[in-house]
């Protein structure tokens, strides 16, 4: 038939209708009902359906089609030497079927872009025998669909002839290839058989049986009819099944019968479990392996490969392990191995940990170890292998382990049960080494422990040590943790009189390099014996707690049963040099002894020529305690000395914590640091040419007439001197606080400095004659602090408290860098001198209480200005002074006119307080007024200092901001005052010497009579009114009128007149 678009529809009742022309062109076809058979060759058609009865392909050669489609219980046959290609989807719906028949040039039957499978597939033609290997079995297959983009779906039923298969592990069968693109027929593995028989299970029978899986194993998808999951293999049966692809599958692999053998590396390297029943046998054959949760009673022969066991979970592999090849075990969960191993390749730990349960469970080589290995022994076993690595050896088990590998090098060493026995030669070397409760550690022969952190003897725990000739010390380590029981065998030794003569004695069991905590509870050795309370035989720490050395030792270090701090010297004559460091020792001691305080007892000298670490208490109860070093108790919580006792600095610098009693402190050159944490008294007295330095936030007093000549320095808290001798003769440098508690007169001849505070208390006066002194915060809150110094002392605030007396005399003058402060009923005596003027210089001041000055005079002056310049200032600020003396007792002259006041008072920018003559205007709350009376015409006076508001209430009743010109006379007012209350012309003359000489006065009022002379300047009147005139000059007037005024005076002059209308 020719090219076209038409559709052909079959539509009939026969049942074998045969088309024979051949078809071409874009047109469907659609077979409706009967049997249509084509057999028209080089046919090439558009979409084909089968709607519903057979549409039989048995052209020769390919039907062409845009895409074909099988529907529900239609049918589609190709037979013979007949093909189908489809351009688009080949799609066979559910309960549709398909015919085909395998020729010898008709494979693949059918090619496609794409196939949707389901419903039924009879195939004949096919025959096959079953191969001994997996890609023999897939070379046997025969493809009857050839996809480009894959298949979906799959028949669910499929009928095929040919051969047969015997075993378990190979089926006939049809099915998609792994990548979807092919259905193929024949004999396969039935891992690969899909879920009606697909199945792991691979049995070989007998002994002699072998098949080699040498294609890679994957995943499978189910459910499966057999109840398989998809990825396990199970190795059944007396024969060997060989691997020899790197499989994928995930699932276990469990070798229940004969012989598992590899064939590749990692052959089931992502299998999760491989497990070995009794009596099977796991062959590396010689390559390397990984095997994750390799467990069972099995055996594994490694040949010269190498088994990673990847242990995510415990697991337990009873079975042996031979062969030249190693053994690795990561993962982080454990495994046990429990044979007796020959296996010769060494063993690496790299993850988890491996336990053992005897001596050759890890073979001969040797053992690197970078996670954890147990030795699980609970009979007594030996270890021969070299141990390496950082990883954690763990002795447990009732049993004893002995080692007997040279140069063995591990991380963790833990002993928590049993025994642990080194007997190498020579060390073995541990990251930490720690011996549990009950359970014991050996060190033997000439065997040593060398231990980079923490050795720690559990209580309870035993360490049993052999004194040779090469082993010493047995044990080294960075610090140790001692408790339970020390036996040692081969000491004696005899006893000295200075502690590094009996140290010298001594014999080092263990050396650390950062010190040793603890100690044992009971030690077993032998020796001689000791007559004093300081000197024991024991086995103990050194001074430092570095060593632990069996000997005759001070009894400070003898441990809780014999452990004492008292060194008991009973004669004058009798000293002892401790000159090793005495550091703090752990109890609980038989003797009370608190494990860190030493007491001198006796007439006797004690001598501490070492920087001692102990923190308790140093009580001198008698004789003499003497330094022969620097800071040889600097640790000590507090050193006390009892009355008739001396501590004897020996020119040795030292710091002594809360030191206190009635001893005295010889300094000889030294430098003695008092650091005082908490309240603390020392009466006794101190003497010679070394200073003194006060630390520590509490508070140290000083009762003694001290003598010590080189200075004084406080560096925190505070000093508290009961008298002017309490810190010598020397400077004092104060960077904290200085109490000067003077119940009786005393004079304070130091010279000070520092930003410390400087307090006042007690009731008697404190007199300061240090010229140049300099201070922190000044506070008399008690009696009376007189400054008799020449020139300045330098403070950074200065407070007088109420009642309390401040007293500046003679040329002395009192520098304030912040606040002066005078409280109620304070006292202020100042004299003025001839240059100690201003008396007291500050920032800001605060004033009240009273103030006494002697030495003033001076006479009335006509101008404001001359007022100002005939005052002398007291008190000089730089930021203000805020409140006033109640009282002022000072002498000078006396002023006639009501607007000049004799007084101390404040200059009008508050930075001075001044004594003389002032305006009264400026006088403060008592005295101010705003009157100016000037009683005769001829009478003037010049206000050419700007007035600004005051701040009452005033004694007078002024408002503090109204100016009120009263009598015959002339008043000037040349400043551009401020002051915004009336200006009040009641007589006489007002006259201005510069232009708004008052323009902030809220009204400016002219009674009858009166003038108000712009004098030729310009001026701005607010409310101007009354009775009064007003001679312009030349000056502008301009009159600002917020509400109604009347001016009923005359204007005259040649200026102008402006007002300022705001009225409503």
């Amino acid at each position: 038939m020719g090219q076209g678009q038409a559709s052909i529809l079959f539509n009939h009742n026969g049942t074998a209708y045969e088309f024979s022309s051949s078809i071409n062109g874009n047109g469907e076809i659609q077979n409706l009902a009967g049997t249509t058979i084509l057999t028209g060759t080089g046919s090439s058609v558009g979409a084909v359906s089968v709607s519903n009865g057979e549409l039989s392909l048995a052209q020769t050669g390919a039907l062409t089609a845009a895409s074909y489609t099988t529907a529900s219980n239609a049918v589609t046959t190709i037979g013979g030497d007949a093909q189908l290609a489809v351009a688009g989807t080949f799609t066979q719906a559910a309960d549709a079927t398909l015919n085909t028949t395998i020729g010898t040039t008709n494979l693949p039957i059918i090619t496609a872009d794409t196939a949707a499978l389901d419903g039924t597939l009879n195939v004949t033609g096919f025959s096959g025998t079953v191969a001994t290997t997996a890609s023999s079995l897939l070379a046997s297959e025969v493809t009857l669909i050839q996809t480009t983009n894959g298949i979906t779906g799959d028949f669910s039923s499929v009928n095929l002839g040919g051969g047969s298969s015997a075993v378990d592990y190979v089926t006939l069968a049809g099915g998609k290839s792994t990548d979807n693109l092919q259905y193929n027929v024949g004999f396969g593995l039935t891992w690969l058989a899909g879920p009606t028989a697909g199945n792991g299970v691979f049995t070989l029978a007998n002994t002699s049986d072998t098949f080699n899986v040498d294609i890679a194993l994957g995943d499978q998808t189910g459910p499966f009819t057999s109840g398989w999951s998809g990825n396990k293999l199970t190795k059944a049966g007396d024969g060997t099944l060989i691997l020899s692809a790197a499989n994928t599958y995930t699932g276990e692999t469990a070798v229940n019968g004969g012989t598992l053998r590899t064939g590749i590396a990692n052959a089931f390297a992502q299998s999760s479990a491989v497990t070995l029943a009794a009596g099977t046998t796991l062959d590396l054959n010689g390559f390397n392996q990984t095997a994750k949760q390799l467990s069972g009673a099995g055996n594994v022969t490694l040949g010269s490969g190498a088994l990673t066991a990847d242990i995510a979970a415990a697991a337990n592999l009873s079975g042996l392990i031979s062969g030249t090849g190693s053994v690795t075990k990561t993962g982080t969960g454990d495994w046990t191995l429990s044979g007796n191993n020959s296996y010769t390749g060494g063993t690496t730990i790299s993850a988890g940990k491996v336990i053992a349960s005897n001596g050759n469970a890890l073979g001969t080589g040797a053992i690197d170890n970078a996670a954890a290995l147990e030795l699980a022994f609970d009979t007594d076993e030996t270890l021969a292998n070299v141990l390496s690595g950082a990883g954690s050896l763990a002795k447990t088990g009732t049993g004893t382990g002995t080692l007997t590998g040279t140069g063995s090098s591990v991380g963790a060493v833990s002993v928590s049960n049993g025994e642990l026995s080194l007997a190498q030669t020579g060390a073995l070397t541990a990251a930490s080494y720690t011996t549990a409760s009950n359970a014991v550690t050996t060190i033997g022969g000439d065997a040593q422990l060398a231990v980079a952190g923490t050795f720690t003897q559990a209580a309870d725990a035993t360490l049993n040590t052999t004194i040779g000739t090469t082993n010493l010390p047995i044990i080294t380590a960075d610090t140790a943790a001692l408790d339970g029981t020390l036996n040692v065998t081969g000491f004696s030794g005899t006893v000295a009189t200075t502690a590094s003569s009996l140290l010298a004695s001594e014999v080092t069991l263990i050396q650390t390099t950062n010190g040793i905590t603890g100690d044992f509870s009971s030690v077993n050795l032998g020796g001689g014996s000791s007559a004093v309370d300081y000197v024991t035989l024991a086995g103990g720490k050194s001074t430092d707690n570095l060593q632990y050395n069996v000997g005759f030792g001070l009894t400070w270090l003898a441990g809780p049963t014999a452990g004492n701090g008292v060194f008991t010297l009973a004669n004058t004559s009798d000293t002892f040099n401790v000159d090793i460091a005495l550091g703090d020792q752990t109890g609980p001691f038989t003797s009370g002894w608190s494990g860190n305080k030493l007491t001198k007892a006796g007439d006797g000298t004690l001598i501490l020529s070492a920087a001692n670490t102990y923190t308790g208490e140093t009580a001198v109860n008698g004789g003499t305690l003497r330094t022969g070093i620097a800071n040889a108790f600097a640790q000590s919580s507090a050193v006390t000395l009892a009355a008739g006792t001396t501590l004897d600095l020996n020119g040795f610098n030292q710091t002594a914590k809360q030191l206190s009693g009635a001893g005295n402190v010889t300094l000889g050159s030294g430098a003695l640091t008092a650091d005082i944490a908490a309240a603390a008294n020392l009466s006794g007295l101190i003497s010679g040419t070394g200073s003194v330095t006060k630390t520590g936030t509490g508070d140290w007093t000083l009762s003694g007439n001290n003598s010590y000549t080189g200075g004084t320095t406080i560096s925190a808290g505070k000093v508290i001197a009961s008298n002017g001798n309490a810190l010598g003769t020397g400077a004092i440098d104060n960077a904290a606080a200085l109490e000067l508690a003077f119940d009786t007169d005393e004079t304070l001849a130091n010279v000070l400095s520092g930003a410390g505070s400087l307090a006042k208390t007690g009731t008697g006066t404190g007199t300061l004659t240090g010229t140049g002194s300099s201070v922190g915060a000044v506070s008399v809150s008690n009696g009376e602090l007189s400054l008799a110094q020449t020139g300045a002392l330098t403070a950074a605030s200065y407070t007088t408290a109420s009642n309390a007396v401040t007293t500046i005399g003679g040329d002395a003058q009192l520098a304030v860098a912040g606040t002066f402060t005078q409280a109620a009923d304070a006292t202020l005596n100042t004299t003025i001198g001839t240059t100690n003027l201003p008396i007291i210089t500050a920032d800001t001041a605060a004033l009240d209480g009273t103030l006494n000055v002697t030495g003033f005079s001076g006479t009335v002056a006509t101008t404001a200005s001359s007022l100002l310049a005939s005052e002398v200032t007291l008190i000089q600020t730089t930021n203000g002074i805020t409140g006033d003396f109640s009282s002022v007792n000072l002498g000078g002259g006396s002023s006639a006119v009501d607007y000049v006041t004799l007084a101390g008072g404040k200059s009008t920018d508050n930075l001075q307080y001044n004594v003389g003559f002032g305006l009264t205007w400026l006088a403060g709350p008592t005295a101010g007024n705003g009157v100016f009376t000037l009683a005769n015409t001829s009478d003037t006076f010049n206000v050419d200092i700007a007035l600004g508001d005051q701040t009452g209430p005033f004694t007078s009743g002024w408002s503090g901001n109204k100016l009120t010109k009263a009598g015959d006379g002339t008043l000037i007012l040349s400043a551009a005052n401020t002051y915004t209350g009336e200006t009040a012309v009641n007589g006489g003359t007002l006259r201005t010497g510069i232009a708004n000489a008052f323009a902030q006065s809220s009204a400016v009022t002219l009674a009858a009579g009166t003038t108000l002379d712009l004098n030729g300047f310009n001026q701005t009147a607010k409310q101007l009114s009354g009775a009064g005139n007003v001679t312009l000059g030349s000056g502008a007037l301009t009159a600002d009128i917020a509400a109604a005024a009347n001016l009923s005076g005359l204007i005259s002059g040649t200026g102008s007149v402006t007002m300022s209308l705001s009225m409503e």
